[in-house]
């Protein structure tokens, strides 16, 4: 048995369950969204990687030469029990869009001074001020973004999402 009860306060109330955005919704957040937001949900929904490992990615993982490109990311969720960094192959346009990226990444700073090297992130994904997205920010620009455009939070109660399978299964028999 669990010692860990359920607090009294939450018992009887359901979790909010996630459910995957369709097409439409992401068409209408990439025509909404800012060249930062839509760089990152492009990059996520070609390459199937977790929003962390997107977040944290840096160029020394990427590696766009060679006859298959692929990432090498070394921090992700299952390293403490692999040991080993996860690797997730690239499709052609992917890697062109992370070429363009590199591109434009080098070309930040000309001058190639001290201090301007300093402040250039070594992320592939940054917000509009050029620093590394955060956890929190993300989120809170992913929820500002969809609240405008009219989208709703992308969850269903259990309760209704149990429902609504019930109903699939008698309507399916």
């Amino acid at each position: 048995r669990n010692p860990y009860h359920r607090p009294r306060i939450l018992r009887g109330k359901f979790t909010k369950v996630r459910r995957p955005a369709t097409a439409e919704e992401y068409c209408q957040l990439m025509r909404s969204g800012s060249r930062p937001l839509r760089r990152f949900l492009f990059f996520l929904r070609r390459t199937g990687a977790r929003t962390c490992e997107a977040r944290n990615l840096t160029w020394d993982e990427v590696f766009l030469d060679g006859p298959t490109p692929f990432l090498s990311i070394s921090r992700h969720k299952q390293f403490h029990k692999t040991g080993q960094a996860r690797k997730i192959g690239l499709d052609p346009s992917t890697a062109r869009f992370l070429r363009n990226l590199a591109r434009q990444y080098e070309r930040r700073c000309n001058c190639g001074c001290e201090a301007c090297a300093a402040d250039i992130s070594p992320n592939v994904f940054t917000n509009g001020r050029g620093e590394p997205w955060n956890r929190h920010a993300f989120c809170r620009h992913l929820r500002r973004l969809a609240k405008a455009i009219g989208l709703d939070e992308g969850t269903a109660d259990r309760r209704q999402a149990d429902v609504e399978v019930t109903l699939a299964r008698t309507d399916s028999v």
